[in-house]
């Protein structure tokens, strides 16, 4: 984050405190003045100003008066004291202060008819106990001191007990002083991370006379806040004593709709109390806000942000092609890549299109990661129907998560494009892709890279280009994957795009021949070779029942089901695993009653063979035969605790939950394989 000060307007270094007292004492003559005078009185009248470099240090203006009785001739000595000087106050506990003064001027002195003038000193020290933020009561010890020659004309030792009225604080004004106030730029379409992470921060500091209690730092921006944020809590903050605090920000979605850059006046306020009186200390600076478009690289992970699946006009796209496509093809690939297959080919159909922005080309962007970069929301690129490569991406990401397929940002030198998940582990990928480098193994599960800006080329491409791009950049040391809902823990997405009128989706028909045709182009790619090299092994082994069976699985999984039945079916008596695969090739087709009699005959074969049991569970929970689901499936937690685990929802006890389950998992079985 870029913090930028803003301090034009911060209030002044702390202009001091006025203090006034007045304290009458009794007054002890000291040295030879004790000689000639009894007990006496004083009064001081004081007058003291904190000094703003160093608030404990106080200019003082004394005026007093002392009255000592003559003990010899009954006649009284006045003395009327003019002193300037300086005195150091500082707290002993929250409402008690020790205080030491020095002070020198002028005293005029009277003696029956005699007047006459001289040097005066005073100096002592005493406490303060606050009774409220502006009285106090003080008790102290004073040493006075009056010249004359060839003796003093008086010295005494005087203890008085005072108030003393503190008129700035009379004034109701807080001694909160501001010291610094930074604030980054705010970004829009980031107005969710303020909430818990800095906008900037505040610097202040305690002017006050002694502790305060019950610190609170909050921040406010009118035009797009509800409320002012809490920022920060402290219980006390010690006399003088400086803090500095992050300040944060819960911006409603009213700054989506800023499309130029703004400005805002933001307020800062810190509240506490100070002897027992409520006060608050309040700054305003100038804030400002980017469109609602910008972004900067320092952290890709910001592009999540505008993934904004739950817009309305990507769940309308998305759920639409999505709908078009997962009946259809081979359905015991995995439904997240054959549904990903048909949002790529449905968008190439739509007629988008890859262009560079001129005015903020990702490639140039990213390599300043403060320069300010223009990204588009998902909506917005449908309806412009272009966008760079980060739109493009952004855009594919959103209608995948619209569905439920997990997806992740790559970045490579100059370039972002994503990969989504298939949600399959990676030993069942490395069977079921013939190419299994050009998918990545990350975060604990298996992703397909796809360069989402060769619409043009179709699916299989753009997976091919995305797989060498990764593997060129993991060989160099610089490619990045961030998965998006890790990102999205800091970088939530924001609301829908303000796209008017609905998105002309280019029609079921026209979708479904694209993504037959890429799928069939990926089948063929995927098994011609395999399928000549396995019939050209079971031509030289002898018709080798393990072969068959194995090639029935090829079949199989790319939804060839007719080829594959029959490879099963000629090995099925005398070869268990052709038999379990059978079975699950005949649940797959929706012959549920058949695929139960071969799981039984099976285990006759094979009592205690995990796959068996899951097959009988399974078919017996379709046929509602709920006691021999349930008796098959605890035989088969004994068994093999992971396999189970994988159906858990048939050892569910709420039927919503267990039909659920079984629905998402009607496409998945466990194929037998030596």
């Amino acid at each position: 984050m870029v913090i930028f000060p803003l301090a034009g307007g911060l209030q002044a270094q702390n202009s001091g405190e006025l203090v006034f007292s007045l304290s009458p004492g009794v007054l002890l003559p000291l040295g030879e003045s004790s000689d000639h005078y009894a007990t006496g009185a004083f009064i001081d009248g004081t007058a003291a100003y904190s000094l703003p470099f160093a608030p404990e240090l106080f200019m003082e203006g004394r005026i007093g008066y002392e009255l000592a009785p003559n003990s010899i001739t009954e006649t009284n000595l006045s003395l009327l004291s003019l002193a300037g000087g300086l005195s150091l106050r500082f707290a002993l506990l929250p409402k008690l202060m020790m205080k030491i003064h020095a002070a020198s001027g002028y005293a005029m002195g009277f003696y029956r008819e005699d007047t006459g003038g001289s040097l005066f000193v005073s100096t002592g020290g005493g406490i303060d106990y606050d009774l409220t933020s502006s009285m106090s009561l003080g008790l102290a010890a004073v040493y006075r001191y009056t010249a004359s020659s060839p003796q003093p004309l008086y010295q005494g030792l005087g203890v008085s007990l005072g108030a003393g009225f503190n008129l700035s604080a009379l004034s109701g004004r807080s001694r909160i002083e501001f010291q610094d106030i930074r604030l980054s730029p705010v970004f829009p379409v980031f107005y969710k991370y303020y909430d818990d992470h800095p906008l900037g921060s505040v610097t202040f500091r305690n002017g006050e006379n002694g502790r305060i209690e019950d610190v609170a730092v909050r921040l406010f921006v009118k035009q797009y806040m509800d409320e002012p944020k809490l920022c920060l809590e402290l219980g006390s903050l010690k006399k003088g004593e400086s803090v500095e605090a992050p300040l944060y920000a819960l911006f409603t979605d009213d700054v989506l709709t800023i499309t130029e850059g703004d400005k805002a006046t933001a307020s800062v306020t810190v509240t506490y109390t100070y002897l027992d009186r409520e006060s608050m200390a309040e700054n305003t600076v100038t804030l400002r806000l980017h469109h609602r478009n910008a972004m900067t690289w320092d952290d890709d992970r910001k592009a999540a942000s505008f993934v904004t699946a739950k817009d309305p006009v990507v769940l309308a796209f998305a759920k639409q092609a999505a709908g078009d496509v997962r009946a259809e093809g081979a359905r015991t690939l995995s439904r997240n890549f054959r549904t990903a297959l048909g949002l790529f080919q449905s968008l190439g159909e739509y007629g988008l299109s890859y262009v560079v922005d001129p005015q903020t080309p990702y490639k140039e962007q990213s390599k300043n990661p403060l320069a300010l970069d223009y990204l588009q929301f998902p909506g917005q690129t449908l309806a412009y129907r272009a966008g760079d490569c980060d739109d493009l991406a952004i855009l594919y990401s959103a209608l995948l998560e619209a569905v439920g397929i997990e997806t992740g940002f790559i970045t490579v030198p100059g370039h972002i494009y994503m990969a989504f998940a298939l949600e399959m582990d990676a030993q069942e990928a490395r069977r079921s892709f013939r190419r299994p480098e050009d998918l990545l193994f990350r975060e604990g599960n298996v992703w397909v890279p796809v360069e989402v800006t060769l619409l043009k080329e179709g699916f299989l491409a753009a997976w091919q280009e995305g797989a060498r791009e990764w593997r060129a950049a993991v060989e160099q040391g610089n490619a990045g994957f961030y998965p998006l809902h890790q990102a999205w823990e800091d970088y939530e997405p924001v609301g829908g795009s303000d796209v008017s009128g609905g998105i002309d989706y280019p029609g079921s028909a026209r979708v479904l021949a694209a993504y037959r045709a890429e799928l069939d182009r990926f089948v063929r790619r995927e098994i011609a070779g395999r399928v000549e090299a396995l019939e050209q092994a079971i031509s030289e082994q002898n018709n080798n029942p393990r072969l068959i069976n194995r090639l029935g699985l090829l079949f199989a999984r790319y939804g060839l089901f007719a080829e594959a039945r029959s490879r099963f079916e000629q090995v099925a008596a005398a070869y268990l695993p052709a038999l379990i695969n059978l079975g699950n090739l005949l649940f797959l087709e929706g012959e549920l009653q058949q695929s139960l009699e071969i799981f039984l005959d099976a285990e006759k074969r094979s009592p205690d063979q995990a796959t068996i049991l899951l097959g009988i569970a399974r078919v017996s929970f379709e046929l509602e035969n709920y006691g021999a689901a349930k008796q098959a499936y605890s035989r088969l937690e004994r068994l093999d605790p992971d396999l189970a685990n994988r159906f858990a929802y048939l050892a569910s006890r709420e039927r919503e939950t267990a039909r659920a389950g079984a629905d998402s998992y009607k496409e998945t079985v466990v194929w037998e394989e030596e």
